[in-house]
This record gives C-alpha cells, structure tokens and sequence, in this order.
C-alpha cells in the first residue's frame, strides 16, 4: 500500500504528461507536499492508504498554470480607468506613493484570483516597494511567486509620464546590492513558496552598468535574469540614442543574450 496524506478521487484528470493522458474519473495521491500516485481511481485508490480524502465530483484537475509576467502590486487601482487610455494616469501614481498595506492588499487580491484560476506560480519583474509585504501575501495564499524589489538607475526623459513619477530609485551599486540580497533571502533554488531572481524594469531603467552586472548575478547565483523588453517607445528610442541600434541588438552587443535571459 501507499501511504499518503490525502487521497483526491473522482476527479477530471488532465495530466499533460509525455502521453498527454487524461482519466475521466481519476485520483491523486499526495505525500509530505508532492504527489505520489496518479491514474484511474479505480485503481489508484485501492492501492493508497490515505490520512485524508476528498471527493473532486468530477472536478477538472491539471497542473497549475504559470504566469510569466505579473504586477501584483497594482491590483487596487483596477477598474479607475478604461484600458482603452492611458494607464499610467492612475497606476503611476499609485505605484509611487503606495503604503506597505496597499502593497500587501494588491499582492493578496491578485494571488487570490491566481489561485481561483488556476494559476500557481507568477514571476514578476520587480515592483515591490516592501518585498516583505509581497512575500508576506504570497505566503497567505499558498501560492509559489518570484517577486522582487522595483529596482532603476536611470531616467526616461522620453516618457514624460513615466519619468515625472519614476526617477531613479537607487545608484547602480544598490541596485545590485538589492538584486543579491533579495536572492540570498528567498534562494532560487530552495523549497520555500517564494524565489526570488534577478529582475528589473527594463532597459529604459537601468544602465548598461546595471543590465551587465545583473546578468553577472544571474549567472554566479544560477538564476535568470527577467525584466521588460520594448515596452514604451520611449525605452526604444533611448537605447537607440545612446547606442545607435534597437535594444536586442544592444543587449547583444552587452553579453545579455542566453537561455537565463527572460524578456516579458
């Protein structure tokens, strides 16, 4: 027999597994946080010795999702404005002037309605005025995130409204200082809910000093390094008049490029 803390039977199973197997009526085992059996319930279930079960009424089940690119930390000022303008109005704001509880509030709504989807895990690209607030959140829910600290060296003179709320938020060294404290905190490669990586904003944001010693991070840490790409054409037309090509082309040029590299 197998033993198990809770046994989940009579449930829709979509496994995407290697076969891509599905069981209409299907169970799952689960030991000390992981899973340990999967099949047909009517096999599954009389091998399992369960300390606990529940019946899913044919409830789908399938892995969770992942969102590769989430803010949690704006989900307050939802509904202020219609999608069709300019959202920095409201969101920039905000984002700027926030206190630890909206941040922890924000980070809470957004891991709630995750988990209410499906989702199980979201990485970020560093937004976090209070990491704590965020880790704090994350924990409640149940849920695994990759938050960060909002981490910038420079300004976008281009995107006026950007820059009148977003001027540097650190010198360079801090920024970096800041990208390795939050990794030795929450390990990338440990067991805890929260991991954290090498994120920023975006080129727009962050020197060449900075975008070169994050990838430097990333690599000695084993982490990836994530942040925005292309994402106001202000960022694109800095990057192209400071260093006369696009920025994937810089990016290039700077050694960024590689299979740890996350552009959202």
């Amino acid at each position: 027999m197998i033993k198990a803390d809770l046994l989940l039977r009579h449930g829709h199973l979509v496994t995407v597994d290697d076969e891509r197997a599905i069981f209409p009526d299907g169970a799952v085992a689960i030991a000390g946080g992981r899973i340990v059996a999967v099949g047909p319930d009517r096999e599954i279930a009389s091998k399992v010795e369960a300390a606990a079960t529940r019946q899913l009424d044919g409830a789908i089940v399938h892995p969770g999702l992942i969102d590769a690119h989430a803010h949690t930390n704006t989900d307050l000022v939802r509904a202020l404005l219609p999608e069709s303008r300019e959202f920095g109005i409201v969101e920039y704001p905000f984002s700027s002037t926030r206190t630890r509880e909206e941040e922890y509030l924000s980070t809470f709504l957004a891991c709630m309605e995750m988990v209410a989807s499906g989702t199980t895990l979201y990485a970020d690209t560093g937004v976090s005025k209070d990491l704590e607030a965020s880790v704090e959140a994350i924990d409640v829910v149940g849920m695994r995130g990759m938050p960060g600290y909002f981490l910038a060296d420079e300004r976008i003179p281009q995107d006026r409204l950007y820059d009148k709320y977003f001027s540097p938020t650190h010198t360079t060294d801090e920024c970096l200082s800041l990208l390795e404290k939050q990794i030795d905190r929450y390990p990338f490669h440990g067991d805890g809910r929260v991991r954290c990586v090498a994120e920023l904003q975006g080129s727009g944001t962050a020197s060449d000093a900075l975008l070169v010693g994050a990838k430097a991070i990333a690599q000695s840490k084993r982490v990836p390094l994530i942040m925005h790409q292309s994402w106001s054409v202000g960022e694109i037309e800095k990057c192209e008049a400071h260093s006369g090509k696009r920025p994937v082309e810089h990016f290039a040029d700077l050694g960024l490029l590689g299979p740890d590299f996350t552009m959202v």
